[in-house]
């Protein structure tokens, strides 16, 4: 199923991820899409600076990355943009961390890393668009 937001028309979506594996198991499933804009960023420098000049409907955000931890781009990605964390380092401990600090879901890079990811963000992209998820209701419950 394809979701894209009707006003725009496209489904902006920002992956990153350090290793290249990685990043390709992340892209492929999305850019098999429709109407979806794709970048990818391997540090957390890079990923800061593509944002600055880009809004994103969905961030999947790698937990370690070479020059720090994902979760301190969460600052600067704006509240309406929806945020998976993905790790092969994952701990329950990080799980909470990652949804008390925004994210709206958690995907472990594992044998079933690209099913999960497709449905995790397909799982986003129904809530943003759901008709009672308004986006005052969408703000309140990404910085919660």
């Amino acid at each position: 199923m394809n979701y894209i937001k009707e006003q725009e028309g496209v489904v902006s979506l920002l992956i990153v991820e350090d290793n290249p594996d990685h990043a390709t198991l992340a892209k492929a499933p999305f850019e098999e899409r429709d109407n979806w804009d794709i970048e990818v960023a391997s540090t957390l420098e890079q990923a800061f600076a593509i944002i600055c000049r880009k809004n994103f409907d969905i961030v999947l955000l790698d937990y370690v990355l070479p020059d720090g931890f994902g979760l301190d781009l969460l600052e600067w990605i704006k509240k309406d943009c929806a945020v998976v964390m993905m790790t092969s380092q994952g701990s329950e401990q990080v799980a909470v961390d990652s949804f008390r600090r925004g994210v709206l879901n958690y995907v472990v890079k594992d044998c079933l890393f690209r099913h999960n990811l497709v449905e995790a963000v397909d799982d986003v992209l129904r809530k943003k668009q759901s008709p009672e998820t308004n986006s005052e209701h969408w703000v309140r419950n990404r910085i919660q």
